[in-house]
This record gives structure tokens, C-alpha cells and sequence, in this order.
């Protein structure tokens, strides 16, 4: 088993709430397209959460909120190892569009080592 830190940024997009941290698992109570998932945490602006994964390759989905969990989503990829590891990510405009809208989404930053952008 290894730790890893999720950090969130601040931001005054999104600052009153929480982002949703789901990590996919076989055994999941939640699906997020079609992958079954479950919540291992809640991240407030500006805050981080540790949380322990296995060895493996671990899937990790952050999310706004249920109603929009399969079109406003961000996924990482952490890849095989056993070493801790820190990822971050931020809440703005700044993340990006979606279907060629401004939207005020989360989303982890790239180039984390031992990671991969899904």
C-alpha cells in the first residue's frame, strides 16, 4: 500500500464547494462512465486529503457533483509503483472548455510523475 496526497488548489471559481474523489474498484457502489467507483474522499478549496491506494495501476475520478458526473469529470491514472505520491489539481475557468464552452471545472495538472492523463 502507498499514500497518496490529492491537493486542490485555491481558487475563488468553485471556493464554497467540495470536490469528490472516486477511485474505480470492481466492488464500486458508483458508476461514472460505466466505471464502477467509490468515493475515498472530499476535497475544500484550498485543503488536501491523503488517501492509501494498493500497489497497482489506480484509477482516481474527481467530480462536481452526481448530475454532471459523466460529462464534467477529471480521471488520473497512477501508475504501478510503491512510492508516495503528491497530485494536484485546480477549480477555474483556467481548467478548460467542454464542448466548446467556458466551464468552471476541476482538473488535475499534468506532467505529475508517475502518473497519466486519462
Amino acid at each position: 500500500m502507498r499514500k497518496v496526497k490529492i491537493i486542490r488548489k485555491k481558487s475563488i471559481y468553485g471556493c464554497i464547494g467540495k470536490i469528490k474523489i472516486y477511485m474505480a474498484c470492481e466492488d464500486g457502489d458508483f458508476e461514472v462512465n460505466e466505471i464502477k467507483c467509490k468515493q475515498v474522499g472530499a476535497i475544500k478549496n484550498g485543503k488536501e486529503i491523503e488517501i492509501e491506494i494498493s500497489d497497482g495501476k489506480v484509477l482516481l475520478i474527481a467530480l462536481t457533483d452526481k448530475m454532471t458526473k459523466d460529462i464534467i469529470n477529471d480521471k488520473i491514472l497512477i501508475l504501478e509503483g510503491n512510492e508516495d505520491l503528491t497530485i494536484s489539481g485546480v477549480f477555474g475557468k483556467e481548467a478548460g472548455f467542454i464542448q466548446g464552452i467556458n466551464i468552471n471545472v476541476f482538473r488535475f495538472d499534468n506532467g505529475i510523475e508517475n502518473t497519466q492523463k486519462v
